[in-house]
């Protein structure tokens, strides 16, 4: 970091946590600058973008919390009109509460994912004009690809047309496959692997958790009702956060009527309703390893 005067001066904390603080806000706000640089200048490069939400899955989000009485009609009312102030007093209020994991994962679920373009359209979830990865210290492919435009660009400007055109070739290619001709696919098959990275980062969390499960079979823990779908209850664990379903079949014999908009399963008969934010006792009943799945029975 430079002080106003340009010298660079060094950080120090106290504490790991402040200092690991200091460094994520430095690199975010280096991703914003760069970003910001070469949009003004109208440059492609490979912007990570994030799309504004559905005004569907927002009102949803913003529906359910506020029937949960976590939040007010008045904040209901700014997060269903997509306000990044609204959704981030929403997310500060229940930060350290109960409610926090409950509502992260509604505001979480509401969100696009983000992924990468050769145009900066912003990025929601940052409430920031423009973004791109230019730090990243396991360097991801998108961040050489920032890299090597920011280069030509800074050639162009403090070296001259003619020392960027030698360096042009090096940096950024030439003929069909430079990188402006291929840029769209670049983009594209950035955005695809990242995808196909996270699902597998996922899928083999889920078959270790299964396994750590699998000798568990009948024991009982305390959870809340962190979803609710037509498939039944979808149970958060307190001792371990794993996720586990309440099976719709396994509730009982009765119809259940599910409500999408207020999450909220109820039974015909008996007016047994199911909703977010819950609290139950479950039992562990099955464990598919292979799929990383668990299933719960309800006990209470």
């Amino acid at each position: 970091l430079l002080d106003e005067d340009g010298v660079p001066v060094q950080i120090v904390a106290r504490e790991r946590s402040c200092a690991t603080s200091l460094i994520e806000e430095a690199m975010l706000l280096a991703n914003e600058c760069v970003a910001e640089w070469l949009a003004d200048r109208d440059i492609e490069a490979c912007y990570r973008v994030h799309e504004d939400p559905s005004p569907d899955s927002l009102h949803g989000a913003a529906v359910a919390l506020a029937q949960l009485g976590i939040i007010d009609d008045r904040r209901a009312a700014g997060i269903a009109l997509g306000s990044p102030d609204e959704l981030q007093a929403a997310v500060d209020a229940a930060a350290g509460t109960a409610n926090a994991p409950l509502v992260n994962t509604l505001l979480l679920r509401s969100m696009q994912r983000a992924l990468y373009k050769p145009r900066n359209e912003g990025h929601f979830a940052l409430a920031a004009p423009c973004y791109c990865h230019f730090t990243s210290p396991i360097r991801r492919y998108p961040d050489l690809v920032v890299h090597r435009v920011l280069k030509l660009q800074l050639a162009y400007e403090q070296l001259g047309g003619k020392d960027a055109l030698v360096r042009t070739p090096r940096l950024i290619g030439k003929g069909r496959e430079s990188l402006p001709r291929i840029l769209p696919q670049i983009c594209r098959a950035c955005s695809d692997a990242e995808r196909a990275a996270d699902a597998a980062s996922h899928a083999t969390q889920k078959i270790k958790i299964a396994q750590y499960y699998e000798d568990r079979l009948g024991e009982r823990y305390a959870g809340t009702v962190s979803w609710v779908s037509s498939m039944g209850l979808f149970v958060r664990l307190d001792l371990t956060q794993v996720e586990g379903l309440v099976s719709i079949k396994s509730l009982g014999t009765e119809w259940f009527e599910f409500d999408e908009d207020a999450l909220t399963l109820t039974g015909a008969d008996t007016g047994t309703r199911y909703e977010l934010g819950q609290r139950v006792i479950i039992e562990v009943s099955r464990v598919n390893t292979t799929r990383g799945h668990l299933d719960f029975k309800l006990i209470h």
